[in-house]
């Protein structure tokens, strides 16, 4: 029997029943995670945008939801860069604080060129005048500079004689075939 199954050439149905299914189930996980690789490009692409987006809006309807002047914002034109003004005071500090923030928001080049980065430039000097802090950051990247606005918009659902306006601040952001949009309603404290 040892000596004829030597010779023996080819698989057995058994063998062939149990390497078949085994073999598909390799080749199936092989193609998902061929697959899932090249979505997770796309994936990256449309989160990153989104983030940028969000970012940007929820910087400036911060400063500006505290703003007590502006300047820069404009009816026409980009509104860039533009500059909102506020104090903040906490006399139950100990010390006591009284501080006034100036910020400042531009769009400034990429160092790859092409697109721009959403600037945050903010001042805070103390009640004598004398600056506390003054300090940089990017709050978002990848922003598209043409479409990246900052606007005052008059309210239409206020009585008339009632003069609060809204700036909108629209910001776009592109990535690797990717794009998000939006605009940002903002109502400062008072209007400028």
């Amino acid at each position: 029997m040892k000596w004829f199954r030597g010779r023996q050439k080819g698989f057995t149905l058994l063998e062939l029943v149990v390497v078949i299914p085994i073999a598909g189930l390799i080749v199936a996980a092989a193609t998902g995670a061929i697959i899932q690789l090249l979505d997770t490009n796309d994936i990256n692409a449309s989160t990153y945008v989104v983030r940028q987006v969000q970012t940007a809006g929820g910087w400036v309807s911060r400063d500006g939801l505290q703003a007590q002047s502006t300047s820069g914002i404009g009816t026409a034109g980009s509104g860039m860069p533009f500059t909102l003004t506020y104090s903040f005071w906490d006399v139950d500090a100990s010390p006591p604080v009284n501080e006034t923030h100036q910020v400042t928001y531009s769009l400034v080049n990429m160092p790859s060129g092409g697109l721009m980065q959403v600037q945050r430039h903010e001042v805070v000097t103390d009640a004598v005048g004398a600056v506390v802090s003054d300090t940089n950051i990017i709050v978002a990247r990848c922003v598209d500079g043409g479409a990246t606005t900052c606007r005052w918009e008059a309210d239409a659902d206020e009585p008339s004689g009632y003069s609060q306006t809204t700036f909108v601040f629209t910001v776009r952001s592109l990535m690797g075939g990717k794009e998000e949009f939006r605009s940002y309603q903002i109502r400062p404290r008072t209007g400028s």
